[in-house]
């Protein structure tokens, strides 16, 4: 995962990005964890669910208030 779940990637490739809902979980105790929560050896599991099944504001997909983190994210990237 990358930055606080915005992307997931696999083999280089951005599988999942916001506003995908991306969630990690805990294997050993089966509950939630923060990314920045995740440690070296930790076995955790990423569940996605695309937007499409989701019901999202329209400010989830306003893309004027989301360019400034996407040009930030770019730059790390």
């Amino acid at each position: 995962m990358y930055n606080q779940g915005f992307f997931v990637f696999k083999e280089d490739n951005i599988q999942s990005q916001f506003p995908d809902l991306i969630m990690t979980f805990d294997m050993e105790n089966m509950i939630p964890v923060p990314s920045a929560s995740i440690r070296e050896g930790m076995r955790v599991a990423v569940i996605l669910v695309d937007q499409h099944h989701l019901q999202l504001s329209t400010t989830m997909k306003n893309e004027v208030l989301l360019q400034e983190i996407y040009e930030v994210i770019k730059a790390v990237l």
